[in-house]
């Protein structure tokens, strides 16, 4: 054979490898479509309101900026995933199932961007060299975009800011990759600083979209330790080494300085306050969790299954279950790092490992999040999808043949697409979905409350009441949201005198308040079922009072966000009534305990309304000054100072 001829082959050869991975990396993307299309009837989700709206307003330019400036979901207000949701302004509130197929398009960019990172990686890392580069990033990407614990992720619409998130997080990585493989002479010429920037400007994206996308940094350095120690370095050995451990403690070390001036606060009685739970007890409980995550990656579970957590159990450090976690996931580190510094394979096994906690150092850690997440393990799982890869080819390396290795990837893939196929089923029959998921997470009070709201739906009043009071019976005394919802459909089948007893009961639960956090949406629902006058026997004033109860309590008064929806529903209780200046009163007060463009524009707007212009010209100063920093801040500025100014314009037209 010619050399040309030779030549011509091994072109055609490459070609049509690289044409069949992006084959299988589409035919693998209409599978996932397919499946997750049997959740079509899901309902949405206990967060989706509270952050999307505002969709429902973003045809104009003022409803676009307050859209995408008043996020509530973290500290940046995530503007970028918010911008994510504008194409899917049609489907709000009517059809969650069009969120549901918007996520996946950013999920099947993920799974790309995931073949892209793991494809350039190999040829950069000899520890990885067992590895083909083509055939092992494609199975790395389909393992990983398959597995069953992303499916509440996906199926959840509020929750497409992980996708978003890590798909900058992903770009990040890849240009950084690419980056370094430049030849070293060549990595701050205009290209490589060029890739910099652009990874740069990737990762700042990946934090606005989702505060955890910071972690992009440790998985970078974790890279860098444990991937890429032996590649060329663009700088000096000393210095490179000294900015991958800066990047590897970056985060803790930004964590404690954030902490540093309330420290000893964090132990105090403040976060009890809060949440069931103080800052030690989540740590205790989040090593336990940890272990759980990865149950649920390596061995899903579809009845286990599901958005519903917020009733898992709470450890402390006198728990031996969270001893024995924190020790074996010691065990498992030591284990690692011995087998890293004799064979290749240990050293992606102690990679996949730190991988995995690096991704939960913030979502895992002290700060008082919820306990437990499926989607919290979207980015984590990559670790563990390399290293399953990295052992199929040792096994065909080993065996000689690819025949167990294929039975295996068979079965690891089989597992997890029939798990995807029946956690969508679940999803898409609501009804059976609440009732699966009371019955294996009964301490949660939301899911008996969804299980009420689906009785509501198919006519089943009595069993929704039911079921509510059982569960604030069986030890859940504190739980007010659970309480308020059983008033609230008791309102359609109950006497007067009952109900006026069963709303005179509500005051032992202020007492005894355990959790705050889902007060808002239960307490909307029913204060609206009071104002229309559908709840006999308890009239918009004694609401009031229960209401001005509610803000004496230590709990609600620490929870800002809590504290925001009850002064809220005061307002609401007095525009109801036409007692103006106690409704712009009470609205200024929910501003102020947590700011929204939103209400500060419309307060400024009534105010404009009863012709009160040096009071809105005064308010507007004042809602100013609680605008955030950064983008979504400058939104704000430059929304309320134009209106500001507008009013100023019209006072001095008028004389006023």
């Amino acid at each position: 054979m010619s050399p040309s001829l030779a030549v011509e082959r091994l072109k055609w050869s490459s070609l049509r490898a690289q044409v069949s991975a992006f084959a299988g990396l589409v035919l693998f993307g209409i599978a996932l479509v397919w499946l997750y299309s049997f959740a079509i009837g899901l309902q949405w989700g206990f967060d989706d309101a509270l952050n999307l709206s505002g969709l429902s307003a973003v045809s104009d330019h003022v409803g676009f900026l307050n859209f995408i400036s008043g996020g509530v979901a973290g500290p940046t207000g995530r503007p970028v995933s918010l911008l994510a949701f504008i194409p899917d302004y049609q489907h709000w509130p009517n059809n969650p199932m069009g969120f549901v197929y918007g996520s996946l398009i950013w999920h099947g960019l993920n799974v790309a961007l995931v073949f892209l990172v793991v494809f350039r990686l190999i040829p950069l890392s000899k520890t990885l060299k067992d590895v083909s580069p083509l055939s092992g990033a494609l199975l790395v990407a389909c393992i990983w975009g398959g597995l069953a614990v992303h499916a509440s992720g996906i199926l959840m619409p509020v929750q497409r800011m992980t996708h978003i998130s890590a798909f900058f997080s992903l770009v990040c990585i890849a240009l950084y990759l690419f980056w370094r493989g430049l030849p070293i002479d060549k990595a701050f010429h205009f290209r490589g600083v060029l890739l910099l920037f652009f990874s740069g400007t990737s990762f700042i994206l990946s934090v606005y979209a989702k505060e955890n996308g910071v972690v992009t940094v440790t998985y970078i350095a974790l890279i860098e330790l444990l991937l890429l120690s032996s590649s060329p370095r663009p700088v000096a050995k000393t210095w490179w080494k000294v900015l991958v451990y800066i990047a590897l403690l970056a985060v803790p070390a930004a964590m404690l300085i954030m902490f540093q001036g309330s420290w000893m606060a964090l132990f105090d009685d403040a976060p009890v306050y809060r949440r069931d739970f103080d800052h030690e007890q989540r740590l205790a409980t989040q090593a336990v969790i940890l272990w759980e995550y990865v149950r649920t990656i390596a061995l899903p579970r579809v009845s286990s299954m599901g958005p519903y957590h917020d009733g898992h159990a709470i450890y402390g450090w006198g728990s031996i279950l969270t001893w024995g976690a924190v020790l074996a996931w010691l065990v498992v580190i030591a284990i690692s790092a011995v087998l890293a510094k004799k064979y290749r394979t240990g050293k992606v096994l102690l990679f996949s490992v730190l991988f995995f906690l690096a991704g939960h150092q913030i979502e895992s850690s002290i700060i008082l999040l919820e306990l437990y997440f499926e989607h919290r393990n979207y980015m984590p799982a990559l670790g563990g999808a390399l290293l399953c890869v990295v052992v199929l080819f040792k096994l065909k390396k080993m065996l000689g043949s690819p025949i167990v290795p294929a039975v295996v990837l068979v079965a690891i893939m089989t597992l997890n697409l029939f798990s995807v196929q029946q956690v969508a089923s679940i999803w898409g029959n609501p009804l059976a979905a609440a009732e699966l998921w009371y019955r294996e997470h009964p301490g949660s009070s939301r899911a008996v409350q969804m299980l009420a709201r689906e009785y509501q739906k198919h006519g089943f009043l009595d069993a929704g009441v039911r079921v509510l009071d059982e569960f604030v019976e069986e030890g859940s005394e504190g739980r007010l949201d659970v309480a308020i919802q059983a008033v609230n459909l008791a309102c359609y089948i109950e006497s007067e005198e009952t109900l006026e007893k069963r709303f005179e009961g509500l005051a032992v639960h202020i007492a005894n308040l355990s959790n705050v956090s889902g007060i808002s949406t239960s307490l909307g629902a029913f204060g609206n079922t009071v104002r229309r006058g559908q709840c006999v026997g308890i009239s918009t004033p004694v609401y009031q009072r229960f209401l001005f109860e509610l803000l004496e309590s230590k709990r609600v008064a620490n929870s800002k966000p809590i504290l925001h929806h009850v002064y809220f529903e005061l307002a609401l209780t007095y525009e109801y009534t036409d007692q103006n200046d106690e409704y712009i009163h009470y609205m200024q007060e929910s501003y102020r305990a947590y700011p929204s463009l939103t209400i500060a524009q419309k307060i400024a707007a009534e105010l404009f309304q009863l012709r009160e212009l040096d009071k809105a010209i005064a308010w507007l100063d004042e809602a100013i000054g609680y605008a955030p920093e950064g983008f979504q801040g400058s939104i704000w500025l430059r929304t309320l100072g134009s209106m500001r100014n507008a009013l100023i314009d019209i006072k001095a037209a008028t004389g006023g």
